[in-house]
Formats: C-alpha cells, sequence, structure tokens
C-alpha cells in the first residue's frame, strides 16, 4: 500500500492541487466519494461504506474498471466515516489525508474530528484538506509547519483528556501563551499567524489545527432540497 491513504467523502468537491497527490496515493471512496474519484479520471482502490449514496452510474464505472466495492457492517448510530475510520485504525498506515468530508451536517464533522482523533493517538500522521481551509492533527511525534500563512488565523481543538507542552511559533498569543490545553472547552479560537513557518509542537496529547485559507470563508452551506427548508450554519436564516 502506498504510504499516503487519501480518503474521499461525498461532500465538497476536493481542491483541485489534489489530483496530483491522489496519483500516487491509495485511494479510498466513502461511499458517494468515489465519484469524486473518478472525475479526477482515477480509479478508487476501493469503496467502503453502507453503499446508500454510491449511485449506479458511479457504481458501474468503478465496477468496469475493477474498483471493489465493501459494504461496511450496519451500525445503528455510526457513520459510514467513523466505519472506514476502524478499517484504517487496524491497518494503521503512515498517513491519512481526508478529503471531501467537512459537509453541512455537525453529526459528520463530529465524526471526522474524532476519527482524526482516534487514527493521530496511534501513530497515523492525520489531517483533511478542503477548498475552505485545512485541519493537521499535531502530536509529539508529528509536529506542525504552515509555511505561506501569515495574515491567516488558527484554531485549536484539544483531541485528548489533556494538551501539554504546547509550543507555538509564529503565531501572536499575546503576553502569556498557553503551554496546556484540556478538552471540551478549552482551546483556542483565531490565533493570528503573524510568520512563516508558523510552527506547532506538543509534548504529549493530540490537537487539532485548522486554517481557514480566506477569510469569512466557511463550510459549505446546506443545499435545499423540495419542501425541506435549510439554514445557514449558526444562523436561523432561511436559504431555501
Amino acid at each position: 500500500m502506498p504510504e499516503l491513504v487519501l480518503v474521499v467523502g461525498g461532500g465538497e468537491r476536493p481542491p483541485d492541487h489534489l489530483k496530483e497527490a491522489a496519483k500516487e496515493a491509495h485511494l479510498l471512496g466513502v461511499d458517494g466519494g468515489a465519484r469524486w474519484i473518478l472525475r479526477w479520471g482515477l480509479v478508487p482502490a476501493r469503496i467502503l461504506g453502507d453503499l446508500d449514496s454510491l449511485d449506479e452510474r458511479t457504481r458501474t464505472y468503478a465496477d468496469g474498471f475493477g474498483a471493489p466495492i465493501e459494504k461496511t457492517p450496519d451500525e445503528v448510530h455510526r457513520s459510514d466515516l467513523a466505519r472506514v475510520v476502524d478499517v484504517l485504525v487496524g491497518e494503521n498506515p503512515p498517513e491519512v489525508t481526508f478529503t471531501g468530508c467537512v459537509g453541512t451536517r455537525l453529526d459528520h464533522v463530529m465524526a471526522l474530528f474524532g476519527g482524526m482523533g482516534r487514527l493521530a493517538v496511534s501513530g497515523v500522521k492525520t489531517r483533511f484538506v478542503e477548498r475552505w481551509g485545512t485541519g493537521s492533527v499535531v502530536t509529539p511525534e508529528h509536529p506542525l509547519s504552515l509555511p505561506d500563512l501569515a495574515a491567516e488565523r488558527a484554531t485549536f481543538m484539544p483531541l485528548t483528556p489533556e494538551v501539554t507542552g504546547l509550543m507555538l511559533s509564529g503565531f501572536d498569543t499575546g503576553d502569556d501563551p498557553p503551554t496546556t490545553l484540556a478538552p471540551p472547552f478549552d482551546g483556542l479560537c483565531g490565533v493570528p499567524i503573524v510568520s512563516d513557518p508558523a510552527e506547532v509542537e506538543v509534548e504529549s496529547g493530540a490537537v487539532l489545527v485548522v486554517v481557514p485559507r480566506r477569510e469569512g470563508v466557511h463550510p459549505p452551506e446546506p443545499r435545499s432540497k423540495t419542501g425541506v427548508p435549510s439554514y445557514r450554519l449558526g444562523t436561523l436564516e432561511r436559504t431555501g
């Protein structure tokens, strides 16, 4: 198996620049996320999920190229992504990148962050890459360097009971920078990046570092469905 596993979900279209990395990666389509891989002109190494979002056209194309399609065990109240993470934890690849996995459903976002934490504490280098930004899990084994992001802002969310020995370089953290974080509420929000490269290290634990790439850009808004109103994230403003 290639060193990088690229997990492609069925949410927002992945960034175009990932196509080059995808050519050298083990491509894992999560249910309907397989369609993004096929649109790159590439073939999934496998497709996993409950397969309820895998449309017939995508299934036919994948079958035609010999892509294995595996139905994960049915488990009530667990997302496809959580079950895919079960598989990856067992395989323990060196590196996993998620894309197309941050959508508009909070349960999917929580499943992604929880899954990233599970992989990271087992020693896997873990991140997500979306069109609006990126997120990386920092552990003692996997520090983070963020080049070319001065004037952006970063948010830090602990994924383990405690994060100690937090060391931030290139961030404006004020006169008393934190060295310890503990969930569920002790994160850092909107910390300015003031120099390149910005760097993050920890002595213990795991912390998710999220950087939106453009000011004011957030995960995509819900799409309206016939007869079902949808709302912008974090507001009660109707979009459909």
